[in-house]
């Protein structure tokens, strides 16, 4: 009675320990995710219609794209 008591406490601790592991792993992914930039709240430079090039001058110098 006192084997099969033990085998299930082996059980239920390996079980936590591996619980545990997969928590930690996903907590640092999700760690690195939020704390990356996210790619989509940048505007694609592509639909920009007018380009603003600063020469150093006072006035800067605006060129229009042409499709």
């Amino acid at each position: 009675m006192f084997n099969k008591v033990k085998q299930d406490l082996t059980k239920l601790v390996i079980f936590f320990m591996v619980a545990s592991i997969i928590m930690i792993i996903l907590t640092i992914i999700l760690i690195v995710k939020v704390s990356k930039p996210s790619v989509t709240n940048n505007y694609n430079i592509e639909h920009v219609d007018t380009v603003v090039i600063q020469d150093g001058s006072e006035k800067p110098i605006i060129s229009e794209q042409s499709n």
